[in-house]
């Protein structure tokens, strides 16, 4: 059984050549560096795209700070190329085999290495973000000293029908301005939106600085591919470390878009499942240190 297994040992027996991926994968950069690179690892989901980059470029616009917004596309063919192209943002395509699993780890490593930032942010395609976003993010850092945090304190979900398109987001809703309703999810036509609800489990959008980032060999797709856990085994390796903090004052909210054709499963779930609890249970504190040593180094090599 996977949870008996010695992480270290099988990390090196499925690394991943990231330095290759990245020379490889086909990049189109309109932005190689900032002080703060968004990486948002993709694949499919084309209707969430313009709408996620619009309600980001208003907060950015709100906060003043240096960014740049990369899509990672792991897939079989590039389907965001041309809408990047149009909205003037990075897009990186990392060419996968049709029996192969999406594998998000790597597509946030390739991002990190390719588009390098002073601080990372790590943001899903489907969490659209208030026009406060940024400042909000920015001065949680700051009074809490942060080296690394989740991005928001608060998660609604946003109810979309099976039309979704980018028309219906942006002529419909107002982020700022959305507030709860009744929701009938057994309805397929229905959109709404929760009251806001605590973060619950990690992931979904991650702010870190650069050396911590490095210093925990960043994601791991040696170890999870699909829709898994790699978002809290990552938040586990930076809590190694460091803190790690979540924004609370002030608070920060963040609309998760669920559409009725998104939904995703991985039937390796469990054994991958299996493989956090070894980190995150099994493991002593050296043991782990020793893990992160490892996976820093397969990083660097692309990093470099």
């Amino acid at each position: 059984m996977l949870k008996f297994i010695n992480l270290y040992d099988y990390a090196i027996s499925k690394k991943v050549d990231q330095k290759g991926i990245l020379e490889s994968a086909k990049k189109n950069l309109q932005k190689s560096s900032a002080d703060l690179s968004v990486i948002i690892p993709v694949y499919g989901r084309e209707s969430f795209l313009e709408p996620l980059i619009h309600y980001f470029r208003i907060a950015e616009e709100n906060s003043g700070l240096d960014i740049a917004y990369t899509i990672v596309e792991h897939s079989e063919v590039p389907v965001h190329l041309r809408t990047c192209v149009r909205l003037g943002i990075n897009h990186i395509w990392i060419e996968k085999k049709e029996s192969d699993p999406f594998n998000k780890c790597l597509a946030m490593n390739i991002g990190a290495c390719a588009v390098k930032g002073n601080d990372y942010m790590f943001h899903d395609l489907d969490c659209l973000v208030r026009s406060d976003f940024f400042t909000n993010l920015y001065e949680n850092v700051k009074a809490k000293g942060a080296e690394a945090i989740q991005t928001f304190s608060d998660r609604r979900v946003l109810y979309l029908n099976t039309d979704l398109t980018y028309e219906a987001l942006m002529m419909e809703l107002k982020v700022d301005d959305l507030i709860e309703g009744p929701i009938d999810t057994k309805d397929p036509n229905h959109t709404g939106v929760t009251p806001p609800k605590n973060v619950g489990a990690p992931g979904g959008s991650i702010w870190i600085q650069k050396e911590r980032f490095l210093e925990v060999g960043g994601y791991d797709p040696n170890i999870f591919f699909g829709y898994s856990p790699e978002d809290i085994f990552f938040w586990n390796k930076v809590a190694t470390v460091t803190e790690m903090h979540t924004c609370t004052d002030p608070r920060n909210e963040i609309f998760h878009m669920k559409h009725p054709l998104t939904h995703a499963s991985n039937p390796s779930l469990k054994d991958l499942a299996a493989l956090h609890e070894v980190y995150a249970v099994n493991c002593d504190h050296t043991e782990r240190l020793k893990f992160l040593c490892l996976q820093r180094t397969f990083l660097m090599e692309a990093y470099e």
